[in-house]
């Protein structure tokens, strides 16, 4: 069982390893203590984000999706609380998606009136941006082209991945098929438009 006591030793063996990296490279370590958090920062020490996988595609990263198939980009209509769509031909504030890293490869999509993207829960495939708050349906994996990072797949609770259709349509997660050619209906191009170098936070309790 995790204690207060082995949390105290994990933080003194984490400091321990900053604090030797910081020596070897004759820097300081830059960090803010907020009560029982200590925050460490990607602009404070960026070496100490270099292993992160996806480092890309950390909290709060805003990206654009566009199908590759349809050259249209992804838009929560109205900017939240409707359907996802895959019409626009340019992207502004709806076709804009802010991540919620859960970990190396899973997210969460918030729009720009705050609501979730995800996948209906009325018993269709259809996605939509209609949640307040995220759960299992509003969970997406984002699966990287190797050699083309920006090349993706967005893979939803379902198991299956979504794919625009027709630009008449909503987007739905319903492919199972495989491929990255751009014939393919799953394969999107994404725009990342900031690059965030994400915080981490260590709480002790005595």
């Amino acid at each position: 069982m995790l204690t207060s006591f082995n949390i105290y030793h994990v933080l003194a063996l984490y400091l321990s390893y900053v604090a030797s990296l910081s020596s070897t490279q004759n820097s300081k370590l830059k960090a803010v203590n907020l009560g029982n958090w200590l925050v460490v920062e990607g602009w404070m020490k960026l070496s100490l984000f270099d292993g992160i996988p996806n480092k890309d595609l950390l909290d709060g990263t805003k990206v654009q999706f566009k199908s590759i198939k349809l050259q249209r980009y992804l838009a929560a209509e109205k900017g939240g609380g409707s359907v996802v769509v895959i019409n626009r031909t340019s992207p502004s504030a709806w076709e804009t998606f802010r991540l919620w890293r859960i970990n190396e490869n899973s997210y969460n999509f918030r729009v720009s009136n705050k609501q979730f993207v995800g996948l209906s829960r009325l018993g269709t495939n259809r996605i939509v941006a209609m949640r307040d708050a995220p759960g299992v349906n509003e969970t997406f994996w984002i699966v990287r082209k190797d050699g083309e990072p920006n090349r993706v797949r967005i893979q939803a609770s379902n198991g299956l991945f979504l794919q625009a259709k027709s630009d008449t349509e909503v987007l739905t997660a319903d492919y199972g098929g495989s491929g990255w050619d751009d014939g393919n209906p799953s394969v999107f191009n994404m725009t990342i438009l900031s690059h965030l170098s994400g915080s981490l936070v260590l709480t002790v309790t005595r």
